[in-house]
C-alpha cells in the first residue's frame, strides 16, 4: 500500500521493492458479494508455471437442494482456454480440488449446461443430488507463473416463474488421436429416450476442418442434422421455437476432421464435441472413438 502524501514530499520506496520486476502473473478473479439470488462457486486459487497447461476440477456439494437456473456467470482470469459447469459421476469430498487433465473418472462428469439467451421461463434443472464440478482449463504461454482463480454464479430462479425445464446433451470423445496428416474420427451415441432438441452447436479447436452430425432413427433413413466447416459456419443452430425431435433409439453419429498437424495431438490440445439443450432426461455421452 502506498502511504499519503505530505505537501509536495514524494513517497519513499526503497529501490529494490519499487524498481522490483513482478514475481508472479495475478489473474485471480475477484470474490463477488454474497447474493441470495446466485448460488457461487469460487476455486481455490491455482499456481500454474510458465510452459505449462492443466485442467483442474473443484468438487463442491449442491447446498440448497433442487432449483432452476436460466443462467450463469462464468468468470476466468486471463491464460484461461475454457471454464466449464458440470457434475460428478462420483462424488468426491466437498471442496476437493484435483488436477482432472487425464483422470479417466474425471472424464466421465455429466454436464450441467445452462444457457444465457434462454426464452423468459425456461431454465435447466439442477438436482439436489447433484455435486457441483467447476472446471477450469489454463494455458500459461508467459514467462511467469501464473495465479488464476475462477468463479461461476448460477442464477436461481423459483419454480413459479418456470415453464419449460431443460437438461444438457453433450457428446464428446476423449480417446483423441490426431495427427500428423489429415484425420478423421467418428463415434456414436445413442439416444436414451423421446427427446427435444433445442439450439445446438459443435466443439473443435484451432485444427477443426469440418463437423458432421448425422441421425438415423429407428427404422428410418439417416439424415444430416449439422455439417459445418470449422471457421466458416454458423456454429450454433437449431431454434427455441421449433426443436428437432429426437426418437428413444436414434443413432447420433458425430464425424469430425482436423486439417494436417504436423505432430500427434491428443485431448484437452484438441476436441470433438457437440451439445445442446433437451426437454426431457440428460444425455451424456462420450465412447471411443471409430477411425475411419
Amino acid at each position: 500500500m502506498i502511504g499519503s502524501l505530505a505537501g509536495c514530499t514524494a513517497p519513499s520506496h526503497p529501490p529494490d521493492v519499487r524498481d522490483a520486476a513482478p514475481e508472479i502473473d495475478d489473474v485471480r478473479v475477484p470474490i463477488p458479494a454474497a447474493d441470495p439470488s446466485f448460488v457461487d462457486m469460487v476455486s481455490p486459487e491455482l499456481r500454474l508455471e510458465p510452459g505449462h497447461e492443466a485442467i483442474y476440477c473443484y468438487y463442491l456439494d449442491n447446498p440448497i437442494g433442487r432449483f432452476g437456473s436460466d443462467h450463469i456467470e462464468a468468470r476466468q482470469g486471463m491464460g484461461g482456454h475454457h471454464i466449464g459447469f458440470r457434475h460428478a459421476s462420483t462424488h468426491q469430498p466437498s471442496g476437493t480440488f484435483a488436477d482432472c487433465t487425464s483422470d479417466q473418472e474425471t472424464r466421465q462428469l455429466g454436464d450441467l449446461f445452462v444457457g444465457n439467451d434462454l426464452p423468459a421461463g425456461w431454465a435447466t434443472e439442477i438436482p439436489a443430488d447433484a455435486q457441483f464440478v467447476l472446471e477450469m482449463h489454463y494455458i500459461n504461454a508467459g514467462e511467469l507463473p501464473l495465479l488464476a482463480r475462477d468463479v461461476i454464479r448460477i442464477h436461481r430462479l423459483p419454480d413459479a416463474q418456470i415453464t419449460k425445464w431443460l437438461h444438457a446433451m453433450h457428446l464428446k470423445i476423449y480417446d483423441l488421436v490426431i495427427g500428423p496428416g489429415e484425420t478423421t474420427l467418428a463415434f456414436t451415441c445413442t439416444v436414451p429416450e423421446d427427446l427435444a432438441l433445442y439450439t445446438f452447436w459443435g466443439h473443435q479447436h484451432a485444427l477443426g476442418k469440418r463437423q458432421q452430425i448425422d441421425v438415423t432413427p429407428p427404422g428410418s433413413a439417416l439424415y444430416s442434422l449439422y455439417d459445418v466447416t470449422w471457421g466458416m459456419g454458423a456454429l450454433v443452430q437449431g431454434s427455441n421455437a421449433e426443436p428437432v425431435m429426437l426418437t428413444a433409439g436414434s443413432q447420433i453419429d458425430v464425424t469430425c476432421t482436423w486439417s494436417p498437424a504436423g505432430t500427434v495431438l491428443r485431448f484437452p490440445d484438441e476436441m470433438c464435441a457437440f451439445g445442446g439443450f433437451v426437454e426431457g432426461v440428460e444425455f451424456s455421452c462420450a465412447p471411443p472413438s471409430r477411425m475411419p
